[in-house]
């Protein structure tokens, strides 16, 4: 086996998957979205989490709305600026997440992602290393480092007992 060829294999795949990521960090940064009143007397710019960026009302919108109905018509722009950035985040999310975990979902915080989303792939030899572990919910008893202590001098120590390794 070539162990320097999987490790060549897995960097390069981690420095794309790093590359795409700061891509997409970059572009969700970036997101502005502006929408206006339709009497164009508020305008509302929303970033990509929703806050509010910048806002302004015309100098006559005090004369042409009563208090409640501007209140009411800032709500009304500034939700619909934030649902242009939510859709813009979408776009920017989808392609870095599994198909069936919607971008909507976790940008509200509720992704659900599974195990087999977050365990790596078949290994070079095409066998899924964790295929057991994703079935069962945990990590294999091969895999599982919990009772390790790395602190330990004169080797690994599991389960509180030293062991010379």
């Amino acid at each position: 086996m070539d162990h320097q060829a999987d490790v060549n294999a897995l960097l390069a795949d981690y420095r794309r998957s790093r590359e795409q990521l700061g891509t997409v960090r970059r572009d969700l940064v970036a997101i502005r979205e502006t929408a206006s009143s339709p009497d164009r007397t508020v305008t509302a710019t929303v970033g990509s989490q929703g806050a509010l960026r910048d806002l302004t009302i015309s100098p006559d919108a005090y004369r042409r709305h009563r208090p409640d109905e501007l209140a009411r018509l800032v709500l009304t722009t500034v939700s619909e600026a934030s649902q242009a950035a939510s859709r813009a985040a979408e776009l920017a999310l989808a392609p870095v997440l599994p198909e069936r975990v919607g971008s909507d979902s976790v940008l509200a915080g509720t992704g659900d992602l599974s195990d087999r989303d977050l365990l790596p792939g078949p290994d070079a030899c095409g066998r899924d290393r964790y295929e057991g572990a994703a079935a069962s919910g945990g990590t294999s008893e091969d895999d599982s480092f919990d009772a390790v202590s790395w602190l330990r001098p004169g080797g690994w120590s599991t389960s509180g007992e030293r062991s010379g390794r």
